[in-house]
Formats: structure tokens, C-alpha cells, sequence
């Protein structure tokens, strides 16, 4: 919420649209002849006092609080610290290090749904990347979730962008305007990137406005009626950027890029919520209505229970394949854990329960969206199966 504020003082900071042609403060006026020698010319104001910055920083903070608070209608607003019971450990050594008299100047419903997601955040979680699955997190997962699955026009032009302002653009690269627009999404990809908690691009999703906004300053600096080429290749590449984005309408969840290979291929880079969140459990009602199967075995990734809308389904068997009809979220075959009791009664993960559906070359008679697959496994499959598993275990 603070970012927002952060980047808007920045911005005045600046005191100018970013696509405006207009002198800066401090640079020479447009209507000083070009004959008048260069030290005798008379530069516009200098940038604002520490004062005026410091009214700016107050001012958006001000705002900010106010409009956050008359959101929740003023609900809760300003209760004591003494007052809260935090879950997350993170609010609690927040709460030990302040005085417990001291007023929360925020709602009581956004300051306990931080703690509750903080504290949803601060407990294990099974994260997946590049087909390695992982309970502390990985360095780059975020940097790689952007590669895999924004379109490569809008990566094209974020790096196009970058080299302009770098090389050329000379008195236009305006630094404190840079500064305005990418500390905010910086900022929110390295906060993501401290939690173990990496279980889809939709964390750092906010980052993306601001890319587009940094990929807007190219127009400023095209010359339309001399840059005939490079107009027609930005034109290019937002129309081509258009036609990637609907490429596998409706399934705009599981989108991956080209180089990912696309929702079937992604799957092996990344998953939970940049693939498969439960999505297709309607499509699945609707197929196994239309093809009348009865019972059938689900393994499902998703928060509703099958049988809510009428899918009659029993256990998938772990680990060990058995003839019948399945339906298996994506995240599960590319072997997603399961929560178990161990024989000595601790609660563990149980990685790779259902993987043989995804390892053992089983071909799905269908695909439901990008998220589940369904499979006829018959006796003569299961046969083959073995016995390939046993021809494995005699090679030396």
C-alpha cells in the first residue's frame, strides 16, 4: 500500500508527465537564442528544497492512510497495538518491539488480514521449478516465473526500453522518473522473493503495471514521421503482444509463453497457481456427463469437493497403478505431495503419489482445459508397465 504513496512523491519529485517534451527544472529555457553564450544563460529554478520534499512524503502518506482507512469505513481504525492477538510471528515481534499503547492508524480488518496472511505465508510450503520441487523456496523462482510466463513482446520491449534510456536517450532518461516507476515493482519482487512462500507469478502481478508504464516512455522518444521502421515495429509488437495474450482463451490462467512450451510444456517449469488452481473441475463434470463413466477415481488440486457438483469418485491409488478410470490435476501427475501420516504418526509429505501418470508414458484419452487429464489405465497397461519396471531393475 506504502509503494503506491513512494512512487507518487517520487513522481512529483519530478514535476512532469513522463511523456512530455517539456525543460526540466534546471535545464536551459526554450527561448533563450541559441547565439547567447551558455554561461550567460539564465537556467530555470533549481529542484525543490528538503521542505518542499518532505511536504510531498507527508502528503502522499496522509492521503494514502486516509483513503485506505475510508475503504473499511473507519472500522477499527486507530485501536491499540495491546488490542490485537497476532498470529504471525513476524506482526508479534513487530507488537514486542513497539510501546502496546500506541494507536494503529489503519483498520482492524486490514491489519488482522496481513497477520493472517503473513502468518499463511510463514508455514511450509511445497514450491515447484524447473521439475525440482522445493520446502525452503528457490533464489530466482520470481525472475523466472516473469520468463516463463509473460508474452516475449512485452519482454522485448521492457529490455528495448532499458538499452534506450541507457544509451540514448540522453537528457530524457530523467533518473528520479526511473526511479518513480521501478523502485515500487523492485521492491515487491524482492519482498515476494524473502518468503518460502513462491506458489505463483500472482504474487508479483502488481509489478506488471508499472513495467507497461516503463515501456511507454519509447514513444517519447520516436520520431513518427522520420522513424517509419521503428514505428512499425513497436506497432508490430503490440499487436503481436494482443494476439499472444488470447492465444489459449479461455485458459488465460495456464498461459506460458512460447519459449516455456506454451501450457503442456509450462508444466515442467511451473506450477499451483500459474496452471493449475482447481479450474477445470466444471469442464470435467461436464465431459464425465457426456461420456458416462459412473465412479471414477479423482485426484483433484482444488479447494471444492467433487462431489459438490455431483462427480461420484473414490481414492486414486499412490504410488501403485491400478486398472480404472482417473482424472488427476496436472499438479499431482508432475508430483505434487501429499499430506500423510507417517507410521510414527507425524504429518509429512508424500512427494510423487501420483507421478506414474505423467513418468510412465500413459496417454490421457482426454484433456480437461490445461489442469486435469484423464486416463483409461487397462490391465494390459498396468502389465507393460511392470514389465518394463523389471527389465529396469536388471540393467547393471
Amino acid at each position: 500500500m506504502l509503494l503506491y504513496p513512494l512512487s507518487l512523491a517520487l513522481f512529483l519529485i519530478d514535476r512532469m508527465v513522463i511523456v512530455r517534451g517539456e525543460e526540466r527544472p534546471g535545464d536551459v529555457p526554450r527561448d533563450v537564442p541559441r547565439d547567447v553564450p551558455r554561461d550567460r544563460r539564465v537556467a530555470a529554478p533549481d529542484a525543490p528544497k528538503k521542505v518542499q520534499l518532505a511536504g510531498l512524503w507527508i502528503a502522499a502518506l496522509v492521503v494514502s492512510l486516509l483513503s485506505l482507512n475510508a475503504g473499511y469505513l473507519f472500522r477499527g481504525s486507530c485501536s491499540s497495538l495491546s488490542s490485537y492477538r497476532f498470529q504471525s510471528r513476524s506482526l508479534r515481534a513487530v507488537a514486542r518491539a513497539l510501546p502496546p499503547g500506541l494507536s494503529v492508524a489503519l483498520p482492524r480488518d486490514y491489519v488482522e488480514g496481513v497477520d493472517r496472511q503473513r502468518h499463511v505465508m510463514e508455514g511450509t510450503h511445497t514450491v515447484f521449478l524447473d521439475g525440482d520441487w522445493s520446502l525452503t523456496g528457490f533464489r530466482y523462482y520470481y525472475l523466472w516465473s516473469v520468463f516463463y510466463k509473460l508474452p516475449h513482446p512485452l519482454q522485448l520491449l521492457f529490455v528495448a526500453t532499458a538499452i534506450w534510456i541507457a544509451r540514448f536517450a540522453g537528457v530524457a532518461r530523467r533518473p528520479w522518473t526511473q526511479l518513480s516507476i521501478l523502485l515500487p515493482p523492485v521492491t515487491m519482487v524482492l519482498v515476494a522473493q524473502s518468503s518460502p512462500m513462491q506458489l505463483g507469478i500472482r504474487y508479483v502481478l502488481p509489478a506488471i503495471p508499472f513495467a507497461i508504464l516503463f515501456i511507454s516512455q519509447l514513444a517519447q522518444g520516436l520520431t513518427w514521421e522520420k522513424s517509419s521502421r521503428l514505428r512499425t515495429a513497436l506497432v508490430g509488437a503490440l499487436a503481436l503482444w494482443m494476439l499472444l495474450s488470447v492465444r489459449y482463451h479461455p485458459h488465460h490462467l495456464a498461459y506460458f509463453n512460447e519459449l516455456a512450451g506454451g501450457p503442456l510444456g509450462g508444466r515442467k517449469h511451473l506450477l499451483d497457481s500459474n496452471l493449475d488452481w482447481g479450474q477445470d473441475l466444471q469442464g470435467l463434470k461436464k465431459y464425465l456427463d457426456a461420456q458416462h463413466f459412473g465412479e471414477i477415481g479423482v485426484a483433484y488440486f482444488g479447494g471444492i469437493p467433487p462431489r459438490l457438483i455431483g462427480i461420484a469418485h473414490h481414492s486414486v491409488p499412490a504410488h501403485i497403478p491400478q486398472p480404472g478410470i482417473y482424472a488427476i490435476s496436472t499438479s499431482f501427475s508432475e508430483g505434487r505431495p501429499l499430506l500423510i501420516y507417517r507410521p510414527n504418526g507425524k504429518l509429512d509429505f508424500d512427494f510423487y503419489a501420483f507421478s506414474y501418470f505423467s513418468f510412465s508414458g500413459f496417454q490421457p484419452i482426454a484433456r480437461i482445459g490445461y489442469s486435469i487429464e484423464v486416463f483409461n489405465l487397462t490391465p494390459d497397461d498396468i502389465a507393460k508397465l511392470r514389465a518394463a519396471a523389471n527389465e529396469a531393475l536388471k540393467m547393471p
